[in-house]
């Protein structure tokens, strides 16, 4: 099986109805038979949407409340969510339909309420910029109430100079 947990797709809001097909077929093409991805809103009112890529015209699918599968392209899309909190980002995976996580409380905080819907959490980019990285170095206990640490991220691949750390992948290796 193969499954991305962090993706965007894109996140511009103004998606044409062909959309869905192609979001479908690039996950399908990637990821192959049984393809998992995690479509990940950002924070913020006009950020993409699940919700909205749910709603789009295109291939069949079966909403079960916090995914949705395309038995065409046998793909599963989960709902989730990027969380920024007074620490750093959580990845926030499974939530329900119209449910959003409130942002920039303190990580112990967002965790809670992250397991009262319970989702899986996920410690995305912990070394990059907005990373949790330095905070778990300084608080372990923290490790036990996540469900795990993205261990590569193609955006903390790329260094930017002012923008992004270099080598923030081989932090967590």
């Amino acid at each position: 099986m193969k499954i991305d947990i962090h993706n965007h797709i894109r996140t511009r809001s103004n998606f044409q109805e062909y959309d869905f097909d192609r979001i479908v077929d690039t996950v399908s093409k990637r990821l192959g038979f049984n393809g998992t991805i995690g479509l990940i809103n950002m924070f913020g009112e006009n950020s993409f949407n699940y919700e909205k890529v749910l709603g789009l015209n295109g291939y069949d699918r079966t909403d079960i409340g916090n995914a949705f599968y395309v038995p065409e392209k046998e793909v599963l899309v989960i709902k989730g969510q990027e969380v920024p909190t007074q620490q750093g980002h959580l990845l926030v995976l499974g939530l329900k339909k119209g449910k959003q996580i409130k942002i920039y409380k303190s990580l112990e905080e967002t965790i809670k309420e992250a397991r009262d819907e319970n989702t899986v959490i996920i410690g995305d980019h912990p070394f990059g910029l907005s990373g949790i990285g330095k905070y778990l170095e300084k608080n372990p206990e923290i490790l036990f109430q996540i469900d795990g640490l993205e261990v590569h991220n193609g955006e903390s691949c790329l260094w930017i100079p002012g923008k992004t750390k270099p080598y923030a992948n081989k932090e967590i290796a």
